[in-house]
């Protein structure tokens, strides 16, 4: 596995991890509030969410990185 192959996986694991970790919580929070629950109820939509983020991302991030790139105007070649 090449180098830039291993930096898209980590930073698609990465990423997918902080997106996943604050939607789950925010989301969570707007349905059950402060609460005793919050905790269990994150962590729930966290784990069914980030695998479902992982692979949106591994699916259509080089896609839409080419299509950034082009918005830019930067050459990704």
């Amino acid at each position: 596995m090449t180098t830039q192959k291993k930096m898209q996986i980590i930073t698609g694991a990465l990423m997918t991890t902080a997106m996943a970790c604050a939607l789950s919580g925010f989301f969570s929070m707007l349905n059950v509030g402060f609460s005793a629950e919050l905790p269990l109820v994150w962590l729930k939509s966290f784990v069914m969410g980030w695998p479902v983020g992982f692979v949106v991302s591994a699916l259509v991030g080089r896609p839409i990185q080419h299509l950034a790139s082009r918005l830019a105007g930067y050459s990704l070649n």
